[in-house]
């Protein structure tokens, strides 16, 4: 049986403390493999020993934070979809844009009354199919579930980085405002506001000069105007940002990426969060 096969996988894990965290998880856990519809008890043994090797590299202080549980939850999920290829590489690193595409997307059909062809993200699907997990949670990056599912490759300091950053465990001085606006859905109204208001602050003082921290915020402003949470339209947010690159340019302020660094060959992303409206 499932729960039995499930107790023989926890009892090859050697981390006590992962031990611990799954064995009161384990009903979260069948419920998201019976979601997945995936029969494939050898994915689900490798999701579990991959979760040990991560887990064993985060803080107590986020492994025991409520919040934690939905990114276990969202683990598995990604984590089952991958290995059994449902889901492609390129699909987890682009994960948390799919929501406003298939938001987007739903919008057309329902104003197209089914004579306009739309596209969804291959994550509508396992939205629809998965009950349990919000498969479009801003929080992991994309990066960094790239990172540890595809590469199965788990850094101590970018698994503390990922966390200490993510307002999903309490707003900290450590969050940008651009990161708390970023992640939108999932974070209250009151503290929303509080970051716009301080990032118009930043944007007043020309405190932005890294051109890939520039475009993730412009993205944003780009995306709020879209759902009228600023008060601009779109052409507004497009003149702000051209004046502001002028006038960094002209005080010799803005970092100008070379064109020949290969790390500059796919402009994409800033701080491992892919930019808000990419494809306008």
């Amino acid at each position: 049986s499932l729960s039995e096969a499930v107790s023989f996988f926890f009892s090859q894990v050697d981390d006590p403390q992962a031990l611990r965290f799954l064995e009161s998880e384990k009903e979260r856990l069948v419920r998201v493999y019976d979601e997945s519809g995936i029969k494939n008890l050898r994915l689900l043994k490798q999701t579990i020993w991959d979760f040990e090797r991560l887990f064993k590299f985060v803080p107590k202080r986020y492994s025991q934070h409520r919040n934690f549980s939905d990114f276990f939850s969202l683990f598995f999920a990604l984590s089952i979809e991958y290995k059994s290829g449902s889901l492609r590489s390129k699909d987890i690193s682009e994960r948390t844009r799919a929501r406003m595409k298939d938001i987007k997307a739903s919008t057309r059909g329902q104003l197209g009354k089914g004579s306009e062809k739309v596209e969804f993200s291959p994550f509508k699907l396992l939205d629809d199919k998965y009950g349990s997990v919000d498969i479009y949670r801003e929080w992991p990056t994309d990066s960094f579930m790239f990172d540890v599912i595809v590469n199965g490759r788990v850094l101590p300091n970018a698994v503390e980085n990922e966390m200490s950053a993510s307002p999903y465990f309490g707003v900290s001085d450590k969050t940008p405002n651009w990161k708390i606006l970023w992640e939108f859905f999932d974070i209250p109204e009151s503290v929303i506001q509080k970051a716009l208001d301080e990032l118009w602050e930043e944007i007043e003082k020309k405190q932005i000069t890294n051109p890939l921290h520039f475009l993730q915020v412009w993205g944003i402003l780009f995306f709020y105007s879209e759902l009228k949470i600023v008060n601009f339209s779109r052409s507004d947010i497009l003149k702000k940002g051209s004046c502001y690159i002028n006038d960094l340019v002209r005080d010799d302020r803005f970092s100008i990426l070379d064109p020949n660094d290969p790390w500059n060959s796919d402009i994409t992303s800033f701080d491992g969060y892919g930019f808000h409206e990419i494809d306008s």
